[in-house]
């Protein structure tokens, strides 16, 4: 059980043997010193204690009381104090579990204040499980009615003794238990074994053992099965009755896990279950998710592909999708490369390899070292130096990154060795999962345990916990002037404003009023507060408009220098031909 019994103390047990021993007078008695009908009885307090001594935990107290729940007879032994002579040798059945039991036995007393050695031996059948040496005890009169002759001040003898452990186990060596670790997800249920080992090895059948576990929020044990209850470690633990233990490493983990096996992307709980395919012909890799985990890219034959459609996008691998889920950033070996999340406008980027958004046009990419930089190059930092590669953000900033087979984090230290791949982080930044040693492993970042291995995924590589965010708002579009202020026609002009795209440009669209619509011109250059673009030779007063993928605005506009186009047509409808004039400001 996770917890300890509430009927049971440390060192005292709640149980009471009324060890009850029928009167039959086989002496002559003194006048007033009659022995009478009835029996004579003690009523001892019992405490379980170990081959060593009074139990040293409340597991050990745990197991001695599960070993004493077995009993299901006494072998009562009663001799006379005097002479040591047997005058009741008898075995009383009783029901296992009681905490009070009544043991009857019948001798000949030679008078009432006679003093006898009682000696009990507690098994389950034949199997011993308890003993005691010879307890001292002075029989006291009672009544036909069961009544302490001379009233309750001359009841029943009342001492302490000791049952000591004697049974299955009583001079082991050693527990085990195994597996050693296990995974599992919140509701999930695993068995954990162990057997008791003697001093040569060999094992020790019929033990009687107590379960607990060191965290019954995190998981419970219930005779060895084991059952997951919400995220987080804990020990459950076997002890036996002379205080032997053993534990295994117990691992809530929820959530679903994104993997690559047998060259397909395939996702399922980190603990076990179902498994489902996601895409990949064989060859696919780096699965990664949106940030609110509705999809799933991956890399295969050198493109990136959408799980559910698996034809590519764009060139590149190790594919990281932006905070608001419009723009996918890749490597393409040597840099990043942008593109829309469908594939189109792909732009080149800074420098670095195995990019993965940290914020607003902000990333961390590896290549001989991990780095923080903007979009387009600029505010480049170091954020592991030496042979860090392969970078992960975790959901509170911190980043993950192996070195030379150790997986580290920032401000945390090394969390695992022998690894290889990029990590994942859970949505609640407490494990990180990594590839090692053929498969998957677990570990908590705060290193409180060892790493365990994922189970049934033998051979799984590029591990991707889905998330449990949102997308972020994409910024907000606007329109605020023109520089210079009136534009030239045929010159460029700069679109004052905020919210463009300064990532991908060409996701920028500008618009300008004519005649007859408008006339579109294309974007030179982008920054998060400018457009530069060439004004048109010809236009009309209306509005500027300029759209992204994500919204548009629009600017009220009056040519003060420029082109105006005059048309003229016949009451019939045909063109005339018209006259162009030249307007300058004043």
């Amino acid at each position: 059980m996770s917890g300890h019994r509430t009927h049971r103390l440390l060192g005292l047990a709640a149980v009471t043997l009324a060890v009850v021993v029928s009167a039959c007078v086989d002496a002559p008695s003194a006048p007033g010193d009659d022995v009478g009908s009835g029996a004579l009885f003690f009523a001892p307090q019992v405490t379980l204690v170990g081959p060593a001594g009074p139990a040293t935990s409340l597991a050990q107290t745990d197991a001695l009381d599960e070993a004493f729940d077995r009993v299901d007879r006494f072998h009562m032994v009663v001799r006379r104090a005097s002479d040591n002579r047997i005058v009741a040798d008898t075995v009383i059945g009783v029901t296992p579990g009681l905490d009070e039991y009544n043991l009857a036995a019948p001798v000949v007393i030679a008078s009432a204040d006679e003093q006898f050695l009682v000696s009990l031996i507690a098994s389950q059948g034949d199997v011993e499980l308890f003993s005691t040496p010879p307890i001292l005890t002075r029989a006291t009169r009672v009544d036909a009615a069961g009544n302490p002759v001379g009233g309750a001040a001359a009841g029943a003898v009342s001492t302490t003794i000791s049952l000591t452990y004697s049974g299955p186990g009583a001079t082991a060596a050693s527990v085990e238990i195994e597996p050693g670790q296990v995974v599992l997800g919140p509701g999930g249920v695993a068995t954990v074994a162990f057997k008791v080992l003697d001093d040569t090895g060999a094992v020790i059948a019929g033990v009687p053992v107590s379960w607990t576990s060191t965290a019954a929020s995190v998981a419970t044990v219930d005779g060895g099965n084991v059952t997951g209850v919400s995220d987080g470690i804990s020990e459950v633990v076997v002890t036996t009755p002379t205080g032997l233990q053993a534990s295994s490493t117990v691992y809530v983990v929820s959530g679903t896990l994104a993997f690559v096996q047998d060259g397909v992307v395939r996702t399922r709980a980190p603990g076990g279950g179902d498994v489902a395919e996601r895409g990949g012909a064989g060859a696919a890799s780096a699965p990664a998710w949106s940030p609110d985990g509705t999809r799933l890219f991956f890399a295969e034959g050198g493109s990136v592909r959408l799980s559910g459609d698996g034809s590519p996008l764009f060139g590149g691998g190790w594919p990281s999708v932006s905070p608001d889920g419009t723009k996918l950033a890749a490597d393409d070996g040597s840099s990043v490369v942008f593109a829309n999340d469908d594939g189109s406008n792909a732009t080149a980027g800074p420098a670095g390899t195995t990019p993965v958004w940290s914020g607003d046009g902000e990333l961390i990419v590896g290549g001989g070292s991990v780095q923080r930089v903007m979009a387009d190059g600029s505010g480049r930092s170091d954020v592991a130096g030496g042979s860090a590669e392969l970078p992960a953000l975790g959901p509170g900033g911190a980043v993950a990154y192996v070195d030379g087979g150790t997986l580290m984090v920032t401000g945390g230290g090394t969390v695992a060795t022998g690894v290889d791949g990029r990590p994942s982080w859970s949505p609640d930044s407490f494990w990180l999962v990594v590839q090692s040693g053929g498969g998957l492993v677990l570990a908590p970042i705060d290193g409180s345990a060892a790493p365990a291995a994922l189970p049934g995924l033998e051979g799984a590589s590029d591990p991707a916990f889905q998330p449990s965010g949102a997308l972020s708002a994409p910024p907000a579009l606007s329109l605020a002037g023109v520089d210079p202020d009136p534009p030239v026609p045929g010159q460029p002009v700069q679109l004052l404003g905020a919210g463009f795209d300064w990532i991908i440009p060409s996701n920028n669209r500008v618009f300008w009023p004519t005649a007859d619509a408008h006339t579109e011109t294309a974007v030179s250059a982008a920054t998060s507060g400018s457009l530069t673009t060439v004004m048109p030779r010809t236009v009309a007063a209306g509005q500027i408009r300029v759209e992204t993928r994500t919204g548009s605005a629009v600017l009220d506009f009056v040519p003060t220098l420029g082109a105006i186009e005059i048309r003229a047509t016949t009451r019939e409808g045909i063109g005339v031909p018209g006259v162009e004039a030249i307007v300058f400001a004043l």
